[in-house]
């Protein structure tokens, strides 16, 4: 048996070995992390090793190398040195406002949340080789199935509908919207075509069966798939992969306003607080650029804060109304207080803009999604009253499995036609990157949001329309690519565990067969097994999206722990939360006003739209029946935007409450008038 000298002498050798590596792995990076030198991958890893052993740096045989502990010193000096996330930030804790890519919200761990950083994860990865290589081995020994036999098995949709009751196709797209605020998983982007290119580190393609259903008819053989951008984590030690997340993870409208603070600027006019825009009839629209990837040559892609925003009219159509949403507010508070300079008027009208979104997020979205009983279970029910309170011991960051997985269950809800409001119906294929209604159409915008609001969404099932699994962003016929396959492989790419142990860590049963799928039908557990060799094999996305729902809920338990566990901390870890209390919170006034705030008043307020459901996430009925946009409650922007005298003093703290009191200075008549609220009292609690 080897003694502790000979134990601790290879332990150090592995770890120099390691840092080793690593060091020459990201030397090689660009230092910018969104165009990262295609060498930071898993296969550079391994060429670098072998020029390593070339070079007579490594010798494989243990017992002839030596490797001093200064030399291991060294190489994690060298690792803290090329690893971004040791470089300290500064952060102004006073500032009211949070910053434009993320930084600073936790002062303690200023890189939590921030865009361009790694994406958290719930559990350790799962790698072939524990490091870098993905799943593709059976637990039986044989190879998994590829993600294009997972889709045919189990996602292509081979109804012509399959509507939900009572869930509106409007979910669907504000669910997209919302993860673009989130997440963008980054990937190398070097022109290769990943169906020719050989043993290329960035490529993972999706193979195709000879036979296949669609693509078979035109002899492809393969969909291109480029493997994620890998990072180091934060803090900076050598170990498995990690995945870069661009966005910033907070709910912070991040899609709009932008994930750096010079893309930020980039958008704006610097004048009166209001973002660009292109000069319309009625309602103003994106801003423009002249760029290739539109489809139509004639027309300009649109510029928002996210360069995903031109994928469908859609998705186009909520960027256009959270634009106008920015700007109708920014008007507003420069005619009440037009002293107000450029940047605090921005400042302010995006901090209402975004705490309108996190209210509707969590009063609205989730609620129909989850269900309320969920709501209620993951603790991600929202004040009526008072002020919540910061964790800064919570990480808020993307998790794996919630970015990979489970918050991709909305693909399923994607319809194969939509509305475009005057009656005709738009196949989906025909709209990928191409954005004429918004220039040929007068009151496109409204048009889209009427259409949303009657189309009922597809269910939430395992089942996908084809218009996204053989049809996706088609330029031809048979030139598209497949996004159910996508995601599975995306879930293999950057290690997710199999399903079976995220309902282990969920707190749900564990299947040891296809039979202990209590959570799938008896026909999805058949299914399963023609796919599958075993049932550890399960990929994460196909298993959780093929369980039946909860009561009350649109989502199977798997996925309803994962996104209920992620909202929580999104909420419970963002110092800027709307709810919360601090130095940096609103008013009581202004917290009970933007509790008024709604989807559907906001949707009143920046399109034609003259009558609406009040629940545009749920179909019109009696219990959510049209009304007049005039009859919705709007927040009252006079509270933010009135010149005020500084604050009282506290009172003290009497029955766990405390008070103070700020004069109104102006203006003096108008719609804000200080003569309606000449005093404001603000309230919170003590001990």
């Amino acid at each position: 048996m080897a003694d502790e000298s000979d134990i601790k002498l290879a332990v150090v050798r592995a770890i120099y070995l390691l840092v080793t590596l690593t060091v020459k792995l990201y030397a090689c990076c660009s230092v910018d992390r969104v165009n990262w030198n295609p060498c930071c991958n898993l296969r550079s890893a391994i060429s670098i090793y072998t020029s390593m052993v070339d070079e007579g740096r490594i010798n494989r045989r243990q017992n002839e190398t030596e490797t001093s502990t200064t030399e291991q010193s060294n190489a994690e000096v060298m690792l803290l040195a090329t690893c971004s996330f040791s470089t300290p930030i500064t952060c102004d804790p006073d500032s009211l406002y949070r910053t434009a890519d993320g930084s600073c919200n936790n002062l303690e761990n200023p890189y939590w949340g921030k865009g361009i950083t790694p994406f958290n994860r719930f559990q350790t990865p799962e790698y072939f080789d524990g490091l870098f290589l993905p799943r593709n081995t059976s637990v039986t020994g044989g190879a998994l199935p590829e993600a294009r036999a997972v889709t045919i098995v189990m996602h292509r949709n081979s109804r012509i509908s399959d509507f939900s009751q009572d869930v509106t196709h409007f979910t669907m797209i504000f669910g997209q919207f919302l993860n673009h605020d989130m997440l963008s998983t980054a990937t190398f982007r070097n022109g290769l075509d990943c169906c020719t290119a050989e043993d290329v580190e960035q490529c993972m393609p999706i193979l195709l069966p000879n036979d296949d259903p669609y693509f078979g008819a035109f002899n492809r053989d393969c969909l291109p798939f480029t493997r994620a951008l890998t990072t180091p984590p934060l803090n900076c030690q050598p170990g498995a992969k990690e995945v870069l997340n661009s966005q910033t993870s907070f709910i912070d409208c991040s899609q709009v306003y932008g994930s750096t603070r010079e893309q930020s600027l980039s958008l704006r006019t610097m004048s009166n607080g209001l973002l660009l825009t292109t000069s319309a009839e009625d309602f103003d629209l994106l801003p423009v650029n002249n760029s290739s990837f539109c489809r139509v040559p004639d027309n300009f892609c649109f510029i928002t804060g996210d360069a995903r925003a031109n994928q469908n009219n859609m998705l186009l159509t909520l960027h256009t109304v959270f634009l106008r949403e920015h700007n109708r507010i920014a008007r507003f508070l420069r005619v009440v207080n037009p002293n107000l300079a450029d940047e605090e008027l921005f400042q302010e009208s995006r901090r209402i803009n975004i705490a309108q979104m996190q209210n509707i997020v969590y009063r609205e979205y989730l609620p129909r999604i989850l269900g309320v009983s969920a709501v209620q279970s993951h603790g991600l029910q929202l004040l009526n009253s008072g002020f919540e309170e910061y964790n800064q011991n919570i990480n808020p960051a993307i998790n794996v499995a919630f970015s990979g997985a489970a918050f991709r269950f909305g693909h399923s809800t994607i319809r194969s036609t939509f509305s475009n409001g005057v009656g005709q119906q738009i196949l989906l294929s025909t709209s990928f990157n191409t954005n004429d209604p918004f220039y040929v159409v007068d009151n496109a915008v409204g048009n889209f949001i009427r259409g949303l609001l009657v189309d009922q969404a597809q269910t939430t099932d395992r089942l996908l329309s084809d218009q996204v699994t053989d049809r996706l962003f088609e330029s031809v016929p048979g030139q598209s690519l497949d996004l159910a396959s996508m995601n599975i492989q995306r879930g293999r790419d950057v290690g997710l565990r199999p399903y079976i142990h995220w309902r282990q860590w969920c707190g749900l049963s564990f299947p040891r067969s296809f039979a202990d799928l209590v959570d799938h039908t008896e026909e999805e557990q058949i299914r399963l097994q023609r796919v599958y060799s075993d049932v550890a094999d399960i990929d994460l996305w196909t298993g959780g999206l093929s369980e039946r729902h909860m009561n009350g809920s649109n989502l199977g338990p798997t996925f309803a722990c994962i996104i209920g566990r992620q909202f929580l901390l999104l909420k419970s870890g963002d110092r800027f939360w709307y709810e919360n209390s601090g130095p940096q919170k609103f008013t009581s006034n202004q917290l009970a006003a933007l509790r008024q705030s709604s989807q559907s008043r906001i949707l009143c307020d920046n399109s034609n739209v003259v009558t609406i459901q009040a629940d545009p996430f749920t179909k019109v009925s009696e219990t959510n029946p049209v009304v007049s946009c005039d009859s919705l409650p709007e927040v009252d922007l006079c509270l933010f935007g009135r010149s005020m005298a500084e604050w009282s003093e506290w009172s003290t703290c009497e029955i766990g409450i405390r008070r103070r009191e700020r004069v109104c200075l102006g203006p003096t008549d108008g719609l804000c008038s200080c003569e309606k609220n000449s005093t404001e009292t603000d309230i919170e609690r003590c001990e």
